[in-house]
C-alpha cells in the first residue's frame, strides 16, 4: 500500500481547487453541469477534509457525505431486501 506525503496531497488539493474555481467562475452551465467537474469538486474536498481543513462532523453531515441519508438508503435496502448491512463485508 502507497500513502501518499502530505505535500503532494496538498498539491493536488490546490490544483483540484484552481482548475475547479476558474471553471466556476468562467465557465458556462455545460461546464458547471459536467460529471468531471463535479468529482473533481468532490475530490477536492475529500483531499480538504484528509488534510484537516473541513471537520469530521461537517464532512459526514448533509453539505457533505450525508451519512444520515446514506445510512436512510441503507435502512431502506434492508428492509426492502431482507438483508442485513451488519452482515456485510
Amino acid at each position: 500500500m502507497v500513502v501518499r506525503n502530505l505535500q503532494e496531497v496538498r498539491e493536488l488539493k490546490e490544483l483540484l481547487e484552481r482548475i475547479t474555481g476558474f471553471i466556476a467562475d468562467y465557465g458556462g452551465e455545460q461546464h458547471l453541469d459536467d460529471p468531471d467537474f463535479k468529482y473533481a469538486c468532490n475530490v477536492a474536498d475529500a483531499l480538504a477534509w484528509v488534510l484537516g481543513e473541513i471537520d469530521t462532523g461537517e464532512f459526514t453531515g448533509p453539505n457533505y457525505l450525508n451519512l444520515d441519508r446514506l445510512m436512510a438508503m441503507v435502512k431502506e435496502i434492508e428492509k426492502k431486501r431482507g438483508v442485513k448491512f451488519s452482515e456485510y463485508k
